[in-house]
């Protein structure tokens, strides 16, 4: 199947910030790992602030994932200062559930610009990242968002 890009994301979006980068990265980790066959096997449940910028994640999930709000094979619940996320191959019957650490998102909401804080987040690890059913746990987020090869 053919996803879109990072880059694709953020035109989607209408810009590459970091909390676009983390439902993108937390997306394309779960399909890796989850393999969907087809754009409605993959069930997402994102948990966030309804606010931005924790809400930019939400754009990433739907382009990394194809699960989609018109699909209703992307669920987004209301919650207090976290970001986290359930994935599920329903096809397959196996999930994944990844939350952003804590002090990754303090650290992304003190810098000043977009682009420092997606800088920092693209030489992080996805374990120094996220929480929970790591499968890729020392490749950097530069890697996972095909920053580099």
């Amino acid at each position: 199947m053919k996803y879109l890009t990072f880059r694709d994301a953020g035109v989607f979006h209408g810009h590459m910030g970091p909390f676009l980068a983390l439902g993108y990265a937390a997306g394309r980790i779960a399909v890796l790992a989850l393999k969907p066959e087809s754009e409605f096997d993959l069930l997402a449940e994102i948990y966030i602030p309804l606010k931005r910028p924790y809400s930019c994640v939400i754009d990433g999930v739907q382009c990394s994932t194809k699960c989609t709000l018109g699909k209703l094979n992307l669920k987004v619940h209301a919650v207090n200062e976290i970001i986290s996320f359930i994935f599920r191959n329903v096809k397959r019957g196996n999930s994944i559930r990844l939350k952003v650490r804590d002090y990754v998102i303090r650290r992304l909401l003190g810098f000043s610009k977009n682009t420092e804080g997606l800088s920092w987040l693209l030489e992080q690890t996805v374990y120094s990242v996220f929480e929970g059913d790591i499968p890729f746990k020392n490749i950097r987020l530069g890697e996972v968002l095909g920053f580099e090869e």
